[in-house]
């Protein structure tokens, strides 16, 4: 007995194997479609048709050995026979087969697609499979498809226009299609040559984006949230939005809200009610620029920040990208110094730019902040004095070439007779932080303005050097005199 069960139980051992090369191979997979970033398939309905079946056969463990047989559908004999030219053969199997495959273009598939969507819908062909998104869906799928070779077409019926045709072949494993929509990026610049800014300069920004890809699409908006740091103002009447360089922002579709100091919310909507378009204007990539101004201000810091942020799709509050450029303020410390190194309190400078005009300045926090005024006169807002430490901070200063002039020396020393130059201009070494300046080819921004002790003479024209001046001839005067009259007694002699 025990011999006979044993016996039986290797039989069973080698029908199990003999099942397990010789069963039949997996049929059946799914196709599952993805929805692009910013967008659902919530309500989304999708038909897949098979243009030929796909059947295989491979030994277990050898996929090497596999072989393929495909076989037209029906549905694709009909349609290529439709449409053949007049007296040509009919399409078999085979050649039917032979055409698909052949559609080596996007433009060919394209073409081959409307051709097939439009006999199914003379001829109200069933489909094989259908579907339709769940609340939310990011993704849909035909389950247990039998393998083969399928276009599926959006079906949804609200839709001005429905998401491009998708072909997929199902054979050894399941298929995944992403459906074909793009959403745009954004790049935030500035569109003057560099980003420096003085306190009172207007920074003209722009934003740059494209029209996304709008098919299969119920609605679809962008909406821009911009927000300045407290360095800049706003100019809350410059922004404009142009769709491939067409002006729209007075549009019905384009909406500007919450508009503050320092920041706006613009929302363009591409589709209406009906997801139809809103404008021809929105073909695919075409450009769109939102331009606008922002005025610096005293606040303003060395790095000043501007960030927007693009909601994008049918849930623009979800899907989100962002950018952000900044602007750059400067401004240099003035030490005043004796020939020791003693600082020195009370010298009275005052800043001139490249134009010969004064710079005036508010005292703020114990720095002298430019106020975006200039002067073709010495005003008293454009003097500033040393402090107790012998110190002076200027602030909010663009990238450009400065003269310091000293007005009142310390009282003990004489004044300069000649302006400092100081160069501001952006670091821009390969390791140098965003934001970082040298002042007169020097990361150390300090000027160092070294008074010399002494009594300062009259200025040239004052009656005080007419005086000196005659006292010095006078005494040369009486000094010739007096020799000559030592000479004459000499000779007398």
């Amino acid at each position: 007995m025990k011999k006979f069960l044993a016996i039986l139980l290797a039989l069973t051992l080698t029908l199990g194997l003999a099942v397990t090369a010789f069963a039949a191979n997996k049929t059946t997979g799914d196709i599952t479609i993805n929805a692009p970033t910013g967008h659902t398939l919530e309500g989304r309905s999708f038909a897949a048709y098979e243009l030929f079946t796909v059947d295989h056969t491979y030994t277990s463990g050898d996929p090497a050995t596999t072989k393929y047989d495909y076989v037209a559908t029906q549905l694709l004999l009909n349609v290529l026979n439709a449409n053949k030219a007049e007296g040509a053969v009919d399409y078999t199997s085979d050649t039917a087969v032979a055409y698909v495959r052949a559609l080596s273009t996007n433009a060919a598939m394209a073409d081959f697609a409307a051709t097939v969507k439009a006999y199914i819908a003379a001829n109200s062909t069933a489909a094989d499979a259908t579907v339709t998104g769940a609340a939310d869906a990011k993704s849909v799928s035909f389950a247990d498809l039998d393998y083969g070779y399928y276009l599926i077409f959006e079906t949804t019926t609200d839709l001005a226009e429905g998401a491009t045709p998708m072909a997929c072949l199902l054979d050894t494993t399941d298929a995944t299609v992403d459906l074909k929509a793009s959403f745009t990026t954004i790049t935030k610049d500035v569109t003057s040559v560099d980003s420096d800014f003085g306190v009172g300069a207007t920074v003209p920004y722009k934003i740059d984006a494209t029209v996304p890809e709008l098919s299969g699409s119920k609605t679809y908006s962008y909406v821009y949230t911009d927000v300045m740091t407290s360095g800049l103002t706003l100019d809350q009447n410059s922004i404009v939005i142009t769709v491939g360089g067409t002006d729209v922002t007075a549009k019905d579709f384009v909406s500007i809200t919450d508009k503050t100091d320092n920041g706006f919310k613009l929302t363009l909507n591409f589709l209406d009610a009906n997801g139809a378009k809103n404008s021809t204007l929105f073909t695919t990539g075409a450009a769109i620029q939102v331009t606008y101004r922002a005025t610096v201000n005293s606040a303003a810091v060395n790095v000043n920040g501007n960030t927007v942020t693009l909601g994008y799709g049918d849930k623009p509050t979800v899907n989100t990208i962002s950018t952000h450029k900044d602007v750059y303020t400067y401004g240099f410390n003035i030490s005043k110094e004796n020939p020791g190194g003693d600082k020195l309190a009370n010298a009275v400078f005052s800043l001139k730019n490249a134009d010969g005009k004064y710079l005036e300045f508010t005292l703020t926090d114990g720095k002298y902040v430019f106020n975006g005024t200039v002067s073709d006169t010495l005003t008293d807002d454009a003097k500033f004095a040393s402090d107790a430490s012998g110190s002076v901070k200027l602030w909010g200063l663009d990238a450009a070439t400065y003269s310091l002039i000293e007005e009142v020396a310390p009282a003990g020393y004489n004044k300069l007779t000649e302006s400092i130059p100081v160069v501001i201009a952006a670091n821009t070494a390969a390791d140098a932080a965003a934001g970082s300046y040298t002042v007169n080819n020097s990361t150390n921004d300090t000027v160092t303005v070294v008074n010399q002790t002494g009594v300062e003479l009259p200025s040239t024209g004052g009656m005080g050097t007419t005086i000196f001046t005659i006292c010095g001839m006078l005494i040369l005067m009486t000094s010739g005199l007096f020799l000559a009259l030592n000479r004459k007694r000499l000779f007398n002699k």
